[in-house]
């Protein structure tokens, strides 16, 4: 569920928010946004008032530099919040590679926003395109078995 909200620095102040938040029956909240020394930590430590596992994914979440931004990070830490990336909660949702209906959508979240996995992927897909016969541990046998 995204519930985006710009009225308040505690999104939990706005009643749409809040009941929002509360219909959905769930007690883990992943947010994001800006600004992580404004709306982040305020909806975050209002989230942990209320009795919610909080979690930050602090590399998609910006602050107006990086030092508030490191200083936000901290003083949630401090109160309980659980700091994540985008990239583990992906992949922690994601599973196992076994769930195929996702997989797909997985992989391009990888090859659009994650350059090290993305590279790993097109590698990939580029040896299972490729006939064996070019692979290069088919011309490594090839070559010493002249």
């Amino acid at each position: 569920m995204i519930v985006r909200e710009g009225n308040f620095i505690n999104a939990f102040q706005t009643p749409r928010f809040a009941a929002a938040i509360e219909s959905a029956g769930r007690r883990k909240l992943v947010m994001s946004g800006l600004l992580t020394e404004g709306c982040v930590l305020g909806t975050a430590l209002a989230g942990l008032e209320r009795g919610y596992e909080v979690y930050v994914a602090v590399d998609a979440t910006a602050g107006e530099t990086l030092e508030t931004h490191q200083v936000a990070v901290q003083r949630m830490v401090q109160a309980g919040v659980v700091p994540v990336t985008w990239l583990s909660l992906a992949s922690q949702y994601q599973g196992s590679y076994a769930s195929h209906e996702t997989v797909p959508g997985f992989l391009g979240l990888m090859a659009e926003h994650s350059p090290a996995l993305g590279m790993l992927f097109q590698g990939q897909a580029a040896r299972q395109a490729a006939p064996a016969a070019s692979s290069p541990e088919t011309a490594f046998v090839a070559a010493k078995e002249r």
